[in-house]
């Protein structure tokens, strides 16, 4: 063989480089010579041990086969009129072979890669793979060709442009999406208003099958109002895995026009990215490509968008897209977000807005700014509610707040969601209306809120959940868990968080206690309060000034035997005043206490109380107990203007239902000291010496009784050793009004004088009386006196100084006083 090249470094089969190493001479022509030599043979060649065309993937390698079969009828194949040529591309060397399959062309070419290009009859289908590779078994290709490769690679095709080669088969030829029964080809065909495409099927041994093809120009994706999206250079792409689920989608560039209605001459928008065609649904994903930025997008004023991302979703039924929008950066302020505008597809200029900061924000700073802007560009309702919303919570809480994973999935649910029509949202329905979700700092601890309103803001409520709330001396726990859900109560004239809970209030633990709080007030209602082993209180609402920390409430209250409805009073941290309290005692005391304080740090109650019994009122003192005793203080009495008490300490003995204690008592003008006093629901009593000047009573005690009917009786009595005219007698008694003291009986003076009644009768009656200068100092006889046994019928008594002067002639003295 004459030759000017060795075929070293060519994969060539040994038949065919004998065959070649034959020839009389080898010539190396041009790349671009389009110059055969006979080859004076046959050429024959196995496809197999040329390309490698078999599968590890079962339903591949059944694939390959077939379609082997059903084109070339064998592995086996013979090219007849083969010719060919050597040249050399780019330094290698390369040898391509030319000649005639089943009367068709058919051209083999080794080198940097062996290729085989056969041209297939005018109207090719791959039915035949019906029960093996889904889709393609329904493609028709009209021009068609086929490549075999042993390497893919890249070439210009003289119809389609640069186009991929896979190893393995690959068809190329016009595709018509008519005749395609598949959601995805009418999509293409009646939506998109493409026939015919020019592209290229591949079979890839490792297990994916592929169809590419490019559709150039622009295509109208949809057109609403001002609104346009518009596909330039569209690449199409079916690929089938190892699983048999075919992804099919177009890849390309979408130009936007017309789609922020909040401003005018806006410009175009250059997005690139992918539209996926699903078996049964569109979804489209776009991104900006540039850094330029989207100032003030659909009315949030003092934003801006930055790497914006276009999507969309929908089925194949017109209009095809139910959902589109998009999404990206939004920088407001020192703060960065998440932002998503998603397009109502009947509507355009109709927004829904999902906002998600990449950190804590002031969220009534956001709603009052661009959250609000937005909505004044969108709607026509008032957001009153949701700014009084916003106002009670700002008032209790920290608004701070940021996103959070609420449903545990991993993924941070959006701050704020504004949604005026239904939508979808990563293929989840969303209802229409407004939420905002996140966690806050409330009372110290994390909490959760969510803030929610229907389209039209009029329906505006939510939830909060927090581990527990400290109003100061009262904490509200969760009652059954580790925390607290209120809810979120709005209307036009009030707002508040409502709930029940644990509660703690001074010393106190409650379970299911219901409770409202306001802007200003917390609201505790029907729950039993002890306060310090004292009372008890049956609450029936408590009221509690958030700001001042103190409050008031009502119920019915137990103490000291009594139970009283309708009972009001206020609270602090440290001591509970009882308002109008009307107290029985001992079983003839009644107290009207207009103001009782339970003193909380010293475990004691006292008030000022007007004293009532024997169906009379008595007087004042001040009542006060602990849990040792009951006492009653700084008393004073007036007994029917017979006896006046000023008692400092009066003792309540509860078991023998009495009141004892030591004071001073006035009888008569004549105030007597530092008496034992004592009062039960007889009388009264007490003991003493009452000295009177011209008479006394010493060692006595006073009564002063109850009557039949339960009043006090109109006087008292004395008992004990009366002093009368510088003498003692013993156990005599005297009765006392408010004017007078009046005692009777036989008085026996020495021996020497004796009076008693006139006539002889036993008894004379002697009276104290008020004098003429306002003292009780002048005494009243009725009876006689009988010296040496004559009664003295007239005569005329002086006393002084224990001197007794009958006639001006003394006949008694004594001198002891």
């Amino acid at each position: 063989m004459k030759s000017s090249l060795a075929l070293t470094g060519i994969n060539l089969p040994n038949d065919i480089k004998l065959k070649l190493e034959s020839l009389d001479y080898i010539n190396i022509t041009l790349s671009n010579s389009e110059t055969y030599l006979d080859f004076n043979h046959d050429l024959q060649i196995n496809l197999e041990q040329i390309f490698d065309i078999h599968s590890t993937v079962p339903y591949m390698d059944v694939a390959l086969d077939r379609i082997i079969i059903e084109i070339f009828g064998s592995h086996e194949i013979k090219i007849s009129s083969a010719k060919y040529r050597i040249y050399k591309n780019s330094q290698e060397i390369e040898i391509s072979f030319k000649g005639l399959l089943n009367k068709q062309n058919i051209e083999l070419n080794f080198g940097k890669q062996t290729t085989l290009k056969y041209k297939l009859p005018k109207n090719f289908s791959l039915s035949y793979l019906k029960n093996t590779v889904p889709i393609i078994n329904d493609i028709k290709l009209s021009n068609p060709e086929l490549i075999l490769t042993n390497l893919g690679y890249s070439f210009t095709h003289f119809q389609l442009g640069c186009i991929n080669l896979i190893r393995g088969l690959n068809f190329i030829g016009d595709i018509d999406f008519k005749n395609i029964q598949t959601n995805f080809s009418s999509f293409i065909h009646q939506s998109l208003g493409i026939n015919h495409l020019g592209a290229v099927i591949s079979f890839n041994p490792v297990g994916q099958v592929s169809l590419t093809g490019n559709i150039a120009g622009n295509i109208q994706l949809f057109s609403q109002q001002q609104f346009k999206a518009i596909f330039n250079n569209l690449l199409i792409c079916l690929n089938i895995g190892s699983d048999l689920e075919p992804t099919f989608g177009l890849t390309g560039n979408l130009i936007l026009q017309g789609y922020d209605p909040t401003q005018e001459n806006e410009p175009k928008l250059f997005l690139c990215g992918n539209l996926s065609l699903e078996p049964e649904s569109l979804t489209a994903f776009f991104s900006q490509q540039s850094e330029k930025s989207w100032c003030n997008p659909y009315g949030l004023v003092g934003t801006e968008f930055r790497n914006v991302r276009f999507q969309g979703g929908g089925t194949y039924l017109p209009p095809y897209f139910d959902n589109f929008g998009f999404i990206g950066d939004l920088k407001w302020e020192k703060s960065d977000f998440e932002v998503a505008f998603l397009m109502d597809t009947n509507d355009p200029e109709r927004l829904a807005l999902v906002l998600n900061p990449r950190q804590a924000v002031c969220l009534t700073d956001l709603w009052r700014g661009p959250v609000t802007s937005f909505l004044a560009n969108q709607v026509g309702y008032s957001v009153d509610l949701v700014n009084k919303a916003l106002g009670l919570l700002e008032n209790l809480v920290n608004l701070n707040i940021e996103p959070i994973d609420g449903d545990g999935d991993g993924q941070l649910n959006s701050l704020i969601k504004y949604v005026p029509f239904p939508t979808t949202i990563a293929g989840q329905a969303i209802a229409e209306g407004l939420e905002i979700n996140g966690r806050i700092n409330a009372w110290g601890h994390q909490a959760t809120l969510i803030l929610q309103s229907d389209k039209t803001f009029n329906n505006v409520g939510g939830s909060l959940k927090v581990a527990e709330i400290d109003l100061g001396f009262i904490k509200i726990k969760g009652s059954d868990d580790d925390s607290l859900d209120l809810s979120l109560k709005v209307t036009p004239s009030e707002q508040y968080l409502q709930g029940d809970g644990y509660v703690e209030i001074l010393g106190n633990e409650i379970a299911n206690v219901e409770f409202k709080i306001t802007p200003t007030n917390a609201t505790f209602k029907n729950f039993d309060l002890s306060l310090a082993k004292l009372l008890s209180i049956d609450v029936d609402a408590l009221n509690i000034d958030i700001k001042s920390r103190s409050g008031s409430g009502s119920g019915t209250i137990s103490v000291l035997g009594n139970h009283l409805a309708g009972i009001t009073f206020d609270i602090t941290p440290n001591s509970v005043n009882l308002k109008n309290v009307k107290l029985s005692l001992l079983g003839f005391l009644t107290f009207t206490i207009p103001s009782l304080t339970v003193n909380l740090e010293n475990k004691s109650a006292s008030g000022t109380a007007h004293i009532i019994a024997f169906n009379q009122s008595l007087g004042s003192g001040t009542l006060s107990f602990d849990n040792q005793k009951v006492s009653l203080n700084d008393v004073a009495i007036n007994l029917v203007n017979i006896i006046k008490l000023n008692v400092p300490n009066f003792q309540l003995d509860l078991p023998k239902r009495k009141l004892f204690g030591v004071g001073d008592i006035t009888l008569l003008g004549k105030e007597f000291t530092t008496l034992g006093i004592s009062l039960n629901e007889s009388g009264f009593q007490a003991a003493s010496n009452f000295n009177f000047g011209i008479l006394a009573f010493n060692g006595a005690t006073v009564t002063l009784g109850k009557g039949t009917n339960g009043n006090i009786n109109n006087s008292a009595s004395i008992a004990g050793n009366l002093k009368f005219l510088g003498y003692t007698f013993i156990n005599m008694t005297a009765s006392v009004d408010s004017s007078k003291l009046t005692t009777s009986g036989s008085l026996n003076f020495a021996n020497v004088l004796l009076l008693k009644g006139v006539n002889n009768q036993k008894n004379a009656t002697i009276t104290l009386k008020k004098g003429k200068n306002g003292i009780y100092n002048s005494v009243s006889i009725v009876g006689s006196f009988y010296l040496l046994n004559q009664e003295l019928t007239s005569l005329s008594i002086s006393h002084n100084h224990g001197t007794v002067k009958i006639l001006g002639i003394k006949v008694l003295s004594n001198n002891t006083k």
